[in-house]
């Protein structure tokens, strides 16, 4: 299968950045494992049936774009893979802000400029190397949970794909 095979080429090409994330025990790497998980598991197989062709291409489509990010923040913002696992926190609700408002359609406009707020005020702690507050994590939870409450249920891409791995007795 081609995207097999473009997965095998990209995992070779990204191998190396790859295993320095999973070496260090990251917190950044943790957010992709079930992903990484999944894909691996699903390559072994000779074919796949529908619902697996969908899984594994939005599980890499999600790995390539994550971690084409990871390593802009490492090369243009930050001197390393370690110093953005410094602020893996940060790093990992700007994630979770983003696929948030990327993949929960049903805000309405209002709520989408909220969220944008956050990921922008995340963003910038993220750049400037801040920890996030207490009270800010807080508010951040709670914009999301009150626009699912009012708008319906959400599970994230990174639980989805944790779901999916634990299905397959993979974690």
């Amino acid at each position: 299968m081609k995207i097999v095979n473009d997965y095998q080429y990209w995992l070779s090409e990204k191998g190396t950045f790859i295993e320095e994330m999973e070496s260090e025990e990251s917190l950044v790497y943790d957010r992709l494992k079930p992903f990484f998980l999944t894909i691996s598991h699903l390559t072994i197989n000779e074919s796949f049936d529908e619902d697996e062709a969908y899984i594994f291409s939005v599980g890499f489509n999600y790995l390539h774009e994550k971690v084409f990010e990871i390593e802009s923040y490492c090369t243009n913002q930050f001197s390393s893979f370690t110093e953005l696992e410094d602020n893996s926190i940060v790093y990992n609700l700007l994630c979770d802000l983003e696929d948030f408002k990327t993949d929960f359609s049903d805000m309405n406009n209002d709520d989408r400029e909220n969220v944008q707020d956050y990921v922008d005020q995340v963003e910038r702690l993220l750049l400037s190397r801040e920890c996030i507050s207490d009270v800010l994590y807080q508010e951040v939870i709670t914009l999301m949970n009150d626009i699912t409450e009012e708008h319906g249920e959400y599970l994230s891409v990174t639980d989805i794909f944790m779901q999916i791995a634990e299905n397959y007795d993979l974690i």
